[in-house]
């Protein structure tokens, strides 16, 4: 069962650095203008906010001329590439998609220079928090123990 957890780890692990060695040139498109962004869930969910680890599907529309294209970027919070998709066409809208791995502010940016640039952002949250160190984990687990040595006591007391 280790070895299996291990060929997992590497895997995930080998997609993460091919997904960071996929950073491309970016270029203007050929729209002139867009007159709406959005991205979440579906083409209404528009709170700004996902959890880590969701799908986070990019719409857009209002695209002049209709025939134009569009470049789309995913900045990670820290400031490096995610994503990144040249010339897509109006039917791409609501086709692609990225996932946040980490907690923090992802800007999307619609590239249409000289003429245009819409950037959206959303937050990645997450709704577990784990220890970021061994002391951390162990200072869990005292905390638990004394936590459970008290009420021990205080439960002692009263009986007697």
């Amino acid at each position: 069962m280790i070895m299996n957890s291990r060929k997992a780890c590497l895997a995930i692990l080998s997609l993460l650095v091919a997904g960071c060695l996929l950073v491309g040139v970016a270029h203007a498109g050929t729209a002139t203008s867009l007159s709406n962004v959005s991205a979440g869930a579906n083409p209404s969910d528009n709170i700004g906010q996902c959890a880590t680890g969701s799908c986070v599907w990019i719409y857009w529309s209002g695209i002049t001329p209709s025939d134009g294209t569009v470049d789309v970027t995913v900045y990670n919070p820290d400031g490096t590439i995610n994503s990144q998709w040249t010339d897509l066409a109006p039917s791409a809208s609501g086709t692609i998609m990225f996932t946040p791995e980490q907690v923090g502010t992802y800007f999307i940016v619609f590239d249409g220079a000289p003429t245009y640039s819409w950037t959206y952002e959303i937050a990645a949250v997450s709704y577990f928090e784990m220890p970021e160190s061994a002391i951390g984990a162990l200072a869990a687990i005292i905390a638990a123990f004394a936590a459970f040595g008290i009420l021990a006591v205080v439960k002692n007391r009263r009986l007697s």
